[in-house]
């Protein structure tokens, strides 16, 4: 994400296929700097879900990521990603 961006709007979608448990993760720490291991925190509307489901980020994070926690037989979750701000 482009962390400077004013003001930063991030909107986001997941959509599922089959049956697994996902969550919608962020980190405020530069991912890109040697040595750093970030730490990954959950977003609050998005966590354990299993369903097709969108959110957004209103306040600067540094990335975001899916998690796929669990498969229950097989499935897919693709996580879209739109920013705006300049």
């Amino acid at each position: 994400m482009n962390h400077l961006a004013q003001p930063f709007n991030v909107g986001f979608g997941v959509r599922v296929g089959g049956t697994l448990t996902y969550s919608v993760e962020h980190t405020f720490q530069d991912i890109y700097q040697v040595g750093v291991s970030a730490v990954a925190f959950r977003h609050s509307d998005v966590s354990l879900k299993t369903a097709n489901l969108d959110g957004n980020y209103a306040f600067p994070v540094f990335a975001i990521r899916l998690n796929v926690g669990t498969v229950a037989v097989s499935g897919t979750a693709i996580l879209h990603v739109i920013q705006a701000g300049l």
